[in-house]
C-alpha cells in the first residue's frame, strides 16, 4: 500500500524574519523521509503568523483561503498519483502548475497577486492596481495565459497609443509595467515559459522625466544663478 505524503504549512523556514522583516510561508510536503517545499507567494511578519495560520492582518481571511486552496490542490495532485500507483513528490510542482493552468485565467492570477502586493501600500498605490485590473477586464483581449503573445502585447500597445491617446511614460507605468510584472510572477511559478516583453521594445520615455525637459535653457540658467 502506498504511503500518502503529508502536507503542512511552515513559516520562516530559513529563520531570517525579524520584527520588521517579512519571511515566506511555504507548503512542506513530506514523503518517505524526504521533504519538498513549495512557495505560496505569501510573505509575513512574525506577528502575522499564529498556530499555522495568517493572523493580525486585515486580509487574513483572504490569505488563509489562498493557503487552503494550495492545500486542496496539492491533495488533488497527490490523490491522483496514488490512483496511478506511483508517488513522486518531485513531480508535484509541475502537476500543480498544470492544474492551475486548467482552472485559472491570467486575470484571476493577476487579481490574486495584486491582493498580496497591495497590502501595506499607500492608498494611491492600491488604487493603481485596482484601475489596472478594471482596465484589463474591460479590454478583454488578454484574459488567459494563452493570450500572452508578442502580437497581443503589440496590439495592446497600439490600443493605448491610438485609442487612449497615451504618451510613452503613461502607457508604460499605467499598463505595460503591471502586465510585465505579473508575467514575471507567472514565469517564476512555472505557469508561463516566456515573456513577450523580452523581445519587444515598448518605449517608456524614461529619459523624459527630468526637469530639464520642461525648462528652456535660459530659464534653467536663471534658476541656477538664483540659487
Amino acid at each position: 500500500m502506498l504511503k500518502v505524503p503529508t502536507i503542512k504549512f511552515v513559516y520562516n523556514r530559513r529563520g531570517d524574519a525579524t520584527k520588521n522583516h517579512v519571511a515566506s510561508v511555504e507548503m512542506r510536503i513530506g514523503h518517505e523521509r524526504r521533504c519538498k517545499y513549495l512557495a505560496t507567494g505569501i510573505r509575513l511578519l512574525p506577528k502575522e503568523w499564529k498556530n499555522g495560520m495568517v493572523a493580525n492582518r486585515v486580509d487574513a481571511i483572504e490569505l488563509n483561503r489562498t493557503l487552503e486552496k494550495f492545500r486542496v490542490d496539492a491533495l488533488k495532485v497527490i490523490n491522483k498519483m496514488v490512483d496511478e500507483g506511483t508517488v513522486n513528490i518531485d513531480e508535484i510542482p509541475s502537476r500543480l502548475n498544470q492544474l492551475h493552468d486548467e482552472g485559472k485565467s491570467f486575470i484571476d492570477f493577476c487579481r490574486e497577486r495584486a491582493s498580496i502586493r497591495k497590502y501595506g501600500r499607500a492608498k494611491d498605490s492600491q488604487e493603481r492596481y485596482d484601475r489596472f485590473l478594471r482596465f484589463l477586464t474591460s479590454y478583454g483581449k488578454i484574459r488567459y495565459f494563452t493570450d500572452i503573445t508578442d502580437r497581443n502585447i503589440m496590439e495592446l500597445d497600439e490600443y493605448l497609443v491610438n485609442v487612449k491617446k497615451l504618451k510613452d511614460n503613461s502607457k508604460w507605468n499605467g499598463y505595460h509595467r503591471f502586465i510585465n510584472s505579473f508575467i514575471l510572477d507567472a514565469m517564476q511559478e512555472g505557469i508561463l515559459k516566456r515573456n513577450p516583453y523580452k523581445n519587444l521594445h515598448i518605449p517608456t520615455d524614461k529619459e523624459g522625466k527630468g526637469l530639464h525637459k520642461f525648462l528652456t535653457l535660459v530659464f534653467t540658467e536663471k534658476l541656477i544663478c538664483h540659487f
